[in-house]
């Protein structure tokens, strides 16, 4: 626990139904609209156990979040992967470190379930705390939207 907040591991059912509002502010704060967010598919990722829902508390208020994609690398096959799927933080709690007390615990469980390497994706103001937990950069991700 950091400044009351504490970081568990919780089912999808039980975040898909606290997390709406923090689905829309998170959406909100990169300047996006609400992405169309298949539940059926994260359900049954979770259900196979291949998501991971870290969820991060104030009392019982939901205040953040890390998901993350576990899967069976075809190219190494006896290695697990951990992918960043999403992570938010609300605004007024990414002071001190209870955003680096998230990213720690999601590495911290995602290494329990026997993942070997894990990609995260960040902007450049997200550096330091990722340095600060042993990632370091690895590529270059271009992107390009193809519309129809």
């Amino acid at each position: 626990m950091i400044n009351g907040v504490t970081f568990q591991l919780e089912s999808w059912p039980s975040f898909w139904r606290d997390g709406k509002a923090l689905r829309d502010e998170h959406a909100k704060d990169k300047g996006e609209a609400m992405p169309d967010v298949n539940e059926l598919q994260y359900a049954t990722a979770w259900l196979e156990g291949h998501l991971q829902i870290l969820t991060a508390r104030d009392g019982l208020k939901l205040v953040g979040y890390f998901l993350s994609a576990l899967y069976v690398d075809p190219h190494h096959s006896t290695e697990i992967i951990g992918k960043e799927d999403a992570y938010f933080l609300l605004p007024e709690y990414r002071k001190g470190l209870t955003g680096y007390k998230m990213l720690k615990e999601a590495l911290g469980y995602m290494a329990a379930a026997g993942v070997k390497r894990v990609f995260v994706e960040g902007q450049e103001d997200k550096a330091k705390i990722f340095k600060r937990l042993g990632l370091e950069p690895s590529t270059i991700v271009y992107t390009k939207e193809l519309s129809q």
